[in-house]
């Protein structure tokens, strides 16, 4: 007897749906394999450079004192750019940590006041011409990690100016829709240089000219995106940045 087509386009998909749910399973066990080999694995010669380089840094000045000289001074230029390197590794697998445990852990979403959250975050908010409060559909947890990112960026780039400035600006352009601009007046970049794939460790200034290993943007796009909103920046060099969030409103 024929089965009806009906029938067998269900079994079909029902197929198929297991072999993705299988699929997705061991992409999810590879990942959380990456995150244990993170978290021990390389961390184990890591921390022996860290221990080790003050055991060889006092060897280095022994032997600086017994034979000074160009070589010596060499060394110990070597070995200040090995701590260095080794000081950055161990911030770049940490930011590596939270970005992968950002994409993966589940969200408690709710109804979040993300004006009064800035507020607490002690950012000047301009707030909009409604009696409303602007209300975001969000898990608090990670909307504060994404604006703590953001506030952090405009803080950071702005400092150096004479009167640096970072203010917050809330609207709601379309219905179920608001905005969160971030604006400063710090040194800003050439925006065309920016990946919009926002990957791990992008960076748009020197090493020598700002801290940090960039990759709190790409912790702001992979939360924001997993809320189902949207992170845009606009800069240009020596104008300022400012970020624009375009995040669901509350139901």
């Amino acid at each position: 007897m024929q089965q009806p087509e009906s029938a067998a386009t269900t079994a079909d998909l029902a197929s198929q749906l297991a072999q993705s749910q299988q699929a997705l399973a061991q992409l999810r066990g590879a990942h959380e394999g990456l995150l244990r080999a993170v978290s021990h694995d390389l961390r184990a010669p890591l921390r022996h450079l860290t221990s080790f380089a003050p055991l060889l840094r006092e060897a280095v000045e022994q032997l600086a004192s017994l034979a000074p000289g160009e070589a010596a001074e060499e060394a110990q230029e070597f070995l200040g750019t090995m701590e260095q390197s080794a000081r950055k590794m161990g911030r770049m697998l940490e930011r590596l940590l939270q970005l992968a445990h950002a994409i993966q852990q589940p969200l408690a979403l709710q109804a979040v006041d993300v004006g009064a959250m800035l507020q607490a975050c002690a950012a000047p908010v301009s707030q909009p011409h409604t009696a409303q409060p602007a209300l975001l559909r969000a898990d608090p947890a990670a909307l504060r990690v994404v604006l703590t990112e953001l506030l952090g960026n405009a803080t950071k780039f702005s400092a150096g100016r004479p009167q640096p400035q970072v203010k917050v600006q809330l609207s709601m352009p379309a219905p179920q829709l608001w905005h969160i601009e971030i604006r400063d007046n710090g040194v800003g970049f050439d925006a065309a240089r920016m990946d919009t794939a926002w990957p791990p460790f992008q960076r748009m200034h020197r090493d020598s000219d700002f801290e940090g290993v960039g990759c709190g943007l790409a912790l702001a796009h992979r939360l924001a995106q997993r809320h189902g909103a949207r992170l845009q920046l606009q800069a240009q060099p020596g104008e300022g940045c400012t970020a624009v969030l375009a995040w669901p409103a509350a139901l």
